[in-house]
């Protein structure tokens, strides 16, 4: 899995569960483990 799909997929569950607030910790997870994802992807690019 891409970077981008783990980012599509924390933005979709982020506005889809907005009144869901025990989605809340999950999504701030997701957010950062695509954040290391694309750090990951940059250095194995250089």
């Amino acid at each position: 899995m891409r970077a981008e799909d783990v980012l599509d997929l924390s933005h979709a569950s982020a506005s889809g569960r907005k009144s869901e607030p025990i989605f809340g910790n999950l999504d701030a997870q997701i957010q950062r483990v695509a954040a290391t994802f694309a750090r990951l992807e940059r250095r194995a690019a250089l």
